[in-house]
């Protein structure tokens, strides 16, 4: 059993390390040829995670909110900057067995959306959700936070957390950028 975790644990390391050499190249090809929009991020998003169905603030916005249910994959300190109000923090690192047991009963019969900065670790998580659990509506905010602000929509707290100055340069309004509460 012992054994069987740890192969595991080195499966997810290595997919999130592919993951994460995937972002940084996309970011650094599309930054380097100055065309590096969160239109282009989002068309690497959806050719990565064909399994997640992706859906505009527009189309959130008319989801009736007894029916949803809304995460923010993000780690804790960009959620403590700002969030879409009534999202519920769940780390990106959080496994699937776990979500489950964690929201369960709260998730039973409601349509699932989750987001983060851009769309990559929300549609990562939603993907691998997905797989297991077919049968569960999830859906991808497109765009992620960054869009959401862009389109000037309200949030929960003060400013945005860019997540670093690279993806920081998605914002639109430079001025509300914060790293800290």
């Amino acid at each position: 059993m012992d054994n069987f975790r740890s192969k595991k644990k080195v499966k997810i390391i290595v997919a999130s390390a592919f993951a994460v050499i995937v972002v940084v190249g996309i970011v650094f090809f599309y930054h380097r040829d100055s065309s590096f929009s969160l239109g282009t991020v989002h068309q690497a998003i959806v050719q990565r995670f064909d399994n997640v169905e992706h859906i505009s603030a527009d189309e959130f916005s008319k989801f009736n909110t007894e029916d949803v249910v809304v995460f923010d994959v993000r780690q804790g300190e960009e959620f403590r900057v700002s969030h879409i109000d009534g999202a519920i923090h769940v780390s990106p690192e959080l496994s699937v067995e776990a979500f489950w047991d964690q929201f369960s009963e709260r998730i039973k019969d409601k349509t699932l959306v989750f987001y983060c900065s851009v769309g990559w670790r929300s549609s990562e998580f939603g993907d691998s959700l997905k797989r297991v659990y077919p049968q569960s509506p999830i859906y991808n905010l497109e765009g992620g936070l960054f869009k959401w602000v862009n389109e000037q929509r309200s949030l929960v707290g003060n400013g945005i957390h860019p997540y670093d100055a690279v993806w920081g340069q998605l914002i639109e309004d430079q001025s509300i950028i914060r790293y800290k509460n």
